[in-house]
């Protein structure tokens, strides 16, 4: 009879996964990139007391499409903001979303290369402009030559 031996091999080595940081969270956001976007800010003003803030990236106001293609065209242009900002007011009135009151103070950062083909600069600025009306403390940050993506700061960029 043949005998078995067994081997038994060592697991390599490994380094101690270091713990998670201890962090001090506090409040619930919302963010997203392009259609994410437009989605971070429908949430963020229609449950404006369970969002705390929000980051909106290659997007723009809240309820911009109003479900139909052709009216997205239309904000895709800029226009109508001020009529958005009465029907978000009118819902809120209704209870149909929450009170737009709260989001006065809260920080919303929005994000829009000025080298995106598929967002207009016009969109991104109605969704700060609504945002600002209703008293939100609002970063606007477009000058960076990116594209519709999420930025990621070791990208390179073309130059200007």
């Amino acid at each position: 009879m043949a005998a078995l031996a067994t081997v038994g091999l060592a697991a390599p080595a490994q380094a101690a996964t270091p713990p998670l940081p201890e962090l001090n969270i506090t409040g619930t956001y919302v963010t997203g990139v392009s259609s994410g976007g437009f989605m971070a800010t429908q949430l963020q003003v229609a449950y404006s007391r369970t969002f705390d803030g929000a980051g909106i990236v290659a997007a723009g106001p809240y309820d911009c499409g109003q479900g139909n293609v052709i009216k997205f065209v239309t904000c895709d242009l800029g226009l109508g903001v001020g009529t958005l900002e009465r029907q978000a007011e009118d819902w809120a009135a209704q209870s149909r979303i929450d009170p737009v009151a709260d989001l006065a103070g809260k920080p919303v950062y929005t994000y829009h290369g000025y080298l995106d083909p598929v967002v207009n600069p016009l969109v991104s600025q109605a969704g700060v402009d609504f945002y600002q009306h209703f008293g939100a403390d609002v970063t606007y940050h477009d000058w960076d030559p990116a594209g519709h993506s999420w930025p990621r700061p070791t990208a390179s960029c073309p130059a200007r």
